[in-house]
């Protein structure tokens, strides 16, 4: 299984190689283990400010630790979000009847191909009734396009 932080700090090394301990292939990763790992990010959080969270893809065998955004990932995030929330929205409003809203790392587990994996988006918009989004987006600035895809 592949690991992937931006942090090299102990504690945080140490908790996921607990997390993982029993962890030898992707059958042993489980929705609970995943959970454990985001539920920890608090206290990684009070020692490393720029550890902002945790994702998980079963199809690919990723475990994802997320670091601090750079400004150049912000600014596109927000770009796009920007028209998301105000162009898409009223289009997609507009066509449907439905409201949409804009929502900003909304941890979620997937579905389909993707089962009991997790992802948090940099941005979405979704139905204002829905508790997941229609649209997600990911900004490629801090990850390859091979892990967005």
């Amino acid at each position: 299984m592949d690991l992937e932080t931006d942090s090299e700090d102990p504690f945080t090394r140490s908790e996921i190689t607990r997390i993982l301990a029993n962890v030898n292939s992707i059958r042993d990763f489980s929705r609970s283990i995943a959970e454990e790992l985001v539920g920890t990010n608090g206290k990684w959080s009070d020692r490393n400010q720029d550890i902002t969270g945790i994702e998980y893809d079963a199809q690919r065998e990723y475990i994802i630790v997320k670091a601090a955004n750079s400004p150049l990932h912000e600014t596109a995030a927000t770009v796009v979000e920007d028209w998301m929330a105000h162009v898409l929205a009223e289009e997609l409003g507009n066509a449907t009847g439905s409201s949409f809203e804009p929502v900003r790392t909304t941890s979620s587990f997937l579905g389909g191909d993707h089962i009991d994996s997790q992802k948090d988006p940099d941005a979405g918009l979704r139905q204002d009734d829905n508790l997941y989004p229609l649209v997600a987006l990911e900004v490629a600035v801090s990850e390859t396009t091979r892990k967005v895809f």
